[in-house]
């Protein structure tokens, strides 16, 4: 009996770790601490422009964004055509980008997600 009551107990801390571990894998809200916010906003899928041919779209980046019409961003990982971001600097002076409710989950969701980003300036297409 106390080896069955010991085996139920470990399997249950297996398992709570297991679950708890799996609920903060798309949560990266604790990498904020210490982030100064620098911008919050709206990012747009930005798809080359195949009618100009000035642009040269076997050079455009993939997962390109446009935010607040003026900046671009190209986020590793993201395949959503549209997400809120927050935009921080960190005590080491690299900019970090957070999703909140993109890439895998909803937007409905609202959880934070890191991903690596390039900002470039957005090229002028009109």
């Amino acid at each position: 009996m106390r080896k069955v009551l010991g085996l139920s107990f470990f399997i249950i801390f297996v398992y709570w770790t297991l679950v708890s571990a799996d609920a903060s894998i798309f949560d990266d809200d604790r990498k904020l601490v210490g982030v100064y916010i620098t911008d919050v906003g709206d990012v747009q899928k930005y798809d080359c422009p195949y009618y100009d041919e000035r642009i040269d779209c076997d050079t455009w980046p993939q997962n390109f964004f446009k935010f607040e019409h003026t900046k671009c961003v190209q986020i590793q990982g993201l395949y959503n055509f549209s997400a809120k971001v927050i935009v921080g600097i960190d005590k080491h002076k690299n900019r970090r980008l957070f999703v909140i409710g993109g890439g895998v989950s909803s937007f409905r969701d609202s959880k934070i997600k890191e991903y690596r980003s390039t900002w470039y300036q957005c090229p002028d297409v009109y």
